[in-house]
């Protein structure tokens, strides 16, 4: 088969599409023929070698959409979708023409969602659910603060946050993609300071819940829109990894700081949030960025424009062409 292919870690010239042997399965496994795979922010940085678990020369990509070709007669010719830490990172990943994955990563894929959206999925939709119905626990009619919401994570938290009925509040650097979004009020980072416009919509409340998917030289002003009894999840850190805030005020607020990780999701752990995902959420509920997508030839260069922040749109590859 054709795969995408990291002998070892480093600039993007050590990329190469090659042939490599077909995966075989293992008991319990099946054969997934992949029709379309997405590229996280994350993936750029494994291709890096910014993870020290990753065996190289390795096939990178943890999330996948496709039909399952070999395995268990219940499985065969039906089309799943899935995600998980270790594709792409300690076993070979879907950015290939086959994938070999057990039958607990499987989930069956909802009627009115392409291939494409289904692959852009996993990542960003478990770690928003893990944010925040599993580490934050958003209410109904609660308050949220996104920051990065116009991101694909961002994005998978506003429809999980909308599902919720809750009140939402993005936050972002481009006005006109966040003029298009469904929120109750959103702040532009370029022209407002984000508390005060943050605690006018509350009326001097704050947020139930603030959703950090920047991190970085940002977190101070996002940790001081949290009010009384507040819940902050972060699960990024662009620039610099160390930050400060004013911790007396975190403290009297009585407020909670939590991570999320999905590097640590195993891919039975990713089967169960997306399972939940596409119970509750209808197609059009689902909110993603534009895709952007290429065959094996052209992921290479998707790769490079996503890890420089030139990307907008989400990485997709389509490995039969």
């Amino acid at each position: 088969m054709q795969a995408l292919l990291i002998a070892q870690p480093g600039p993007w010239s050590g990329m190469t599409v090659a042939a490599v042997p077909d995966p075989r399965p293992r008991s319990g496994e099946v054969i997934v023929k992949v029709a379309a795979a997405g590229i996280n922010v994350s993936d750029t940085k494994n291709a890096q070698g910014h993870f020290p678990q990753t065996i190289f020369p390795c096939i990178p990509g943890r999330d996948f959409a496709g039909i399952v070709e070999e395995g268990p007669g219940l499985w065969r010719a039906r089309r799943v979708f899935g995600s998980g830490a270790p594709l792409g990172f300690v076993r070979p990943g879907s950015h290939a023409q086959y994938l070999a994955v057990p039958e607990e990563a499987l989930v069956l894929s909802p009627d009115g969602l392409s291939d494409d959206r289904l692959a852009a999925m996993g990542v960003p939709y478990t770690t928003a659910w893990q944010g925040l119905m599993g580490q934050a626990r958003l209410e109904p009619d609660e308050t949220v603060v996104i920051a990065g919401v116009t991101g694909a994570v961002g994005l998978a938290a506003l429809s999980l946050a909308r599902a919720q009925h809750a009140r939402v509040i993005g936050v972002g650097r481009r006005p006109e993609a966040l003029r298009a979004l469904p929120l109750d009020a959103f702040v532009d980072t370029t022209r407002q300071e984000l508390r005060g416009a943050v605690m006018e919509v509350t009326g001097g409340r704050g947020a139930d819940v603030v959703f950090d998917a920047v991190g970085g030289e940002s977190f101070a002003s996002h940790a001081a829109c949290l009010g009384k009894n507040g819940r902050m999840v972060v699960l990024a850190s662009s620039g610099s990894r160390m930050v400060s805030f004013d911790l007396v005020d975190f403290y009297h607020s009585q407020a909670q700081l939590t991570g999320v990780d999905s590097l640590q999701f195993s891919l039975a752990e990713s089967q169960r949030i997306l399972l939940r995902v596409t119970e509750e959420l209808r197609p059009g509920g689902l909110f993603q960025p534009e895709l952007a997508v290429a065959d094996l030839s052209g992921a290479r260069e998707l790769y490079r424009r996503i890890s420089q922040g030139q990307e907008h749109e989400r990485g997709v590859i389509r490995p039969w062409g």
